[in-house]
């Protein structure tokens, strides 16, 4: 049985305004979805058998501005009381060699072509003006039942795209679901195309999916599929004791850094090998008075002993100085929230610097092959 949603004043303004026209108009995507969820849609994409050409006149004829934004895959954006809002044509993708961008669209006029190439079920519906759901593909019993599904062959929808592996896994980290079993294997059986993919579009899922309420399920599943992003230090029974405390903490970062020191399956001294390292020489007695479940989200509010540790750091970085910081004797309760929090501050306040604590083991290799990948963008 097909829901009705609410569709916002100015969106079926904009859709009529099309319809009057002589062309369909849907909105589509993710904000069908968040409908269907309870949630309110940060944004409305809308979906139209018009080309872009015939969108642009279309909405010149009614006074509106539009901007050419993705014109050569349809996507025009139009602004409607200063208001940007998407508008694509229904199209066809055809193969893709960067795995990423089609090489070539071919327009449609007919939807469900349209909606059949897109990533997932739950992605993959649409609605009219009147709110009533289009969905061929059986995106709301996949909500219902807490379900990630690619549309047809997932093995093709990954191949098209790689990113999509960690999308997929990006939306059960956000919204505690699981991944179909189709679709998990195949993720993990095309895991190395990853390695295709820039970093900064990497870093972008793997942010949200850290940020998630099920990081710490969807991380320790697919081990296989993140060994391909982290380190190749990081040991299976290490990272799924890292992704078991991830509730632990609320900063993303400081929760990277829980996956990286539990994960790696090196030592302190293995760096201490090669690499010179800066010794923090103080006798510094940190103490947190707070239980693990109590850490307060960023910004991190640190004790002043803690803040001349990390003010030390991010001067050393500051000047130039790219040795890792060693901080030792850090004692009392609650001390792997500790350092958990300062290395978070140090990140989010240093970007460069790196912080290596013996009683961790996160090791200056660890951090520097990471950092290689995804320093510019921490």
């Amino acid at each position: 049985m097909s829901h009705k949603i609410a569709v916002p004043l100015h969106i079926r303004q904009l859709m009529a305004l099309m319809e009057q026209a002589g062309y369909e108009c849907c909105a589509v995507g993710g904000c069908v979805r968040d409908s269907l969820l309870g949630v309110t849609p940060q944004d409305w994409d809308l979906c139209t058998s018009a080309r872009p050409e015939e969108t642009i006149a279309c909405f010149a004829a009614a006074g509106c501005r539009t901007i050419p934004t993705g014109i050569r895959h349809g996507t025009v954006t139009v602004l409607w009381d200063g208001e940007p809002v998407e508008v694509t044509t229904y199209r066809i993708d055809g193969s893709y060699s960067d795995s990423r961008h089609p090489d070539a669209v071919t327009f449609t006029t007919a939807l469900e072509v349209d909606l059949s190439r897109r990533d997932f079920t739950i992605n993959a519906m649409a609605c009219r003006a009147d709110g009533v759901v289009i969905d061929l593909f059986q995106g709301q019993q996949d909500l219902s039942l807490g379900r990630i599904r690619c549309v047809g062959n997932p093995r093709r929808r990954f191949e098209e795209d790689a990113l999509r592996i960690l999308r997929a896994l990006r939306f059960a980290s956000r919204l505690d679901f699981t991944l179909d079993t189709d679709t998990g294997l195949a993720a993990i059986e095309l895991r190395d195309r990853l390695r295709e993919i820039a970093p900064e579009r990497i870093w972008h899922e793997l942010t949200g999916l850290l940020a998630g309420k099920a990081a710490g399920r969807s991380l320790a599943e697919y081990f296989p599929v993140l060994q391909v992003v982290f380190p190749d230090e990081l040991t299976l029974q290490g990272w799924r004791k890292g992704a078991g405390l991830l509730q632990n903490l609320s900063s993303t970062v400081a929760r990277l850094a829980m996956l990286l020191w539990q994960g790696s399956g090196l030592t302190e001294s293995s760096a201490l090998e090669e690499l010179g390292l800066v010794r923090l020489e103080t006798d510094t007695v940190f103490r947190n008075p707070v239980k693990p479940s109590e850490v307060q989200p960023h910004p991190v509010k640190l004790y002043p002993r803690q803040q001349e540790t990390v003010d030390s750091i991010l001067k050393r970085a500051a000047e130039g100085d790219r040795r890792p910081s060693l901080i030792h004797g850090v004692t009392g309760s609650g001390k792997t929230e500790i350092y958990m929090e300062l290395i978070a501050a140090v990140l989010e306040e240093g970007k460069q610097a790196v912080v290596l604590i013996p009683e961790i083991a996160l090791t200056f290799q660890t951090v520097l092959r990471f950092y290689k990948r995804f320093g510019d963008l921490v």
